[in-house]
């Protein structure tokens, strides 16, 4: 049974172990933000290091977060109390700047990550345009040797296409639907022309409403040359522990006979 025990947890930690080369603490499993620069218009910068989310608004029954999505703990960049009372137009920004390696080449050379952002749409009769709705862009850059290139841009706002409804806003008299996106991709940086030594950046934004009474957060996880499983559910890891506490029991039980 103790090898048994021994064999579950360590695949168990096979979830949340690994070296991301390129980007520093790219899966956050330091519990903090290492090698990332923070920047935005409070003090402290609007973010956290988080292994649960609970939104702070009302009617969440759509709410599936699945964050953190790798290992631990994710990066929240921008207010977690969306959906309260007065979000005050914060905004924020998360980057840091790697150099491709060796290791990087030989791993296949492709850059994989994970976002999701949560956008508050104002829903309270006051005309917002869209410079003035919640906002959140990623964008991923190289350097040639002179300039730097975009090789991966996302931006979106609370009121496009390809949101989810999670819950509403409507008892501050903001009032507001709140949407939820996420994304899973990867970038193959050899097919960009991308080799050793070169340099890779991740520009991360997110804004609150520019009138200050809606919300905006995003959420980054994932980013290496490595892909990483997902994290597990609840319900997934109640198997498997059963499943291999069972098969010990089993052979247990040839054994003696």
């Amino acid at each position: 049974m103790k090898k048994l025990f021994v064999l579950l947890i360590a695949v168990l930690l096979l979830n949340v172990s690994t070296t991301y080369a390129l980007f520093t603490n790219g899966g956050f499993e330091t519990g903090d933000a290492t090698g990332w620069t923070l920047t935005g218009n409070t003090s402290p910068v609007d973010y956290s290091v988080i292994s649960s989310f609970t939104p702070q608004f009302n009617n969440t029954s759509g709410w599936t977060s699945g964050i953190p999505y790798y290992g631990a703990y994710s990066l929240l960049l921008g207010s977690g109390d969306v959906g309260a009372v007065w979000d005050n137009a914060h905004n924020s920004t998360a980057t840091q700047t790697g150099t491709i390696t060796a290791q990087d080449v030989a791993e296949g050379a492709v850059l994989y990550f994970r976002w999701g952002a949560i956008l508050e749409e104002p829903t309270n009769g006051v005309v917002h345009a869209p410079s003035s709705q919640p906002f959140f862009s990623l964008n991923i850059s190289s350097y040639n040797g002179s300039t730097w290139n975009s090789i991966y841009y996302a931006d979106h706002r609370a009121d496009e296409p390809g949101f989810t409804l999670i819950g509403t806003d409507d008892g501050s008299g903001d009032e507001g639907d709140i949407w939820y996106k996420s994304q899973v991709a990867s970038i193959d940086l050899d097919d960009l022309g991308l080799g050793a030594g070169d340099q890779v950046k991740v520009e991360l934004f997110v804004r609150d409403c520019g009138l200050g009474g809606h919300g905006g957060l995003v959420f980054l996880d994932g980013f290496g040359t490595q892909e990483l499983p997902p994290v597990p559910e609840p319900g997934s890891l109640i198997l498997l522990g059963t499943g291999l506490i069972g098969s010990g029991l089993l052979r247990k039980k040839f054994k003696k006979s």
